[in-house]
């Protein structure tokens, strides 16, 4: 699928898809998160019934386990289905889903963004007026990743330093 999300960010959705179709064949059927990224590449593609009719064999198989909000506001979005692009953000939103940090920089978010609720999600978010390195330490200190610095000489040192640049919250 990695190769598919190349493709499609390097502007070639007709090579993403065949990536993800041959994804799609090693993968399980339960595999949602694959099925989604198969639908976004379909609406990229203009295939709006094929998109549609996954995105709903998506939902309708989820059993009650979460499902990625924010991958279907994507799918909604590149449709040009605004309202359900949305509402699907609020729950990414609701839910406070790692992937809404992509949502400032996000080119499947391109037919919402000049909407007026964009900016309030940008806003809700934090990402308003932030750089991308700022949106980084942002999502760093989020996910309170943490980094073993045992056997990197220096590395503590500098963690420390009074400075306080390298501290992790």
């Amino acid at each position: 699928m990695i190769l598919s999300s190349a493709y499609a960010m390097k502007g070639m959705p007709t090579e993403a898809l065949i990536e993800a179709r041959k994804a799609l064949t090693l993968a399980p059927s339960s595999d949602n998160l694959l099925h989604l990224g198969v639908a976004l590449f379909y609406a990229y593609l203009g295939r709006r019934d094929d998109a549609l009719k996954l995105l709903d064999e998506c939902l309708a198989s989820r059993k009650g386990k979460p499902i990625d909000a924010y991958t279907i506001a994507e799918i909604y979005s590149a449709l040009g289905e605004k309202d359900e692009a949305f509402k699907w953000l609020e729950k990414t939103y609701q839910d406070r889903l790692s992937t809404m940090c992509q949502l400032k920089f996000d080119p499947a978010m391109d037919n919402i963004r000049s909407d007026p609720r964009f900016k309030e999600y940008l806003k809700k978010a934090g990402f308003e007026k932030q750089s991308k390195s700022r949106i980084f330490t942002i999502i760093r200190r989020s996910h309170r990743f943490e980094i073993p610095i045992s056997g990197r000489p220096g590395l503590s040192e500098r963690r420390n330093s009074s400075h306080g640049r390298h501290k992790m919250p």
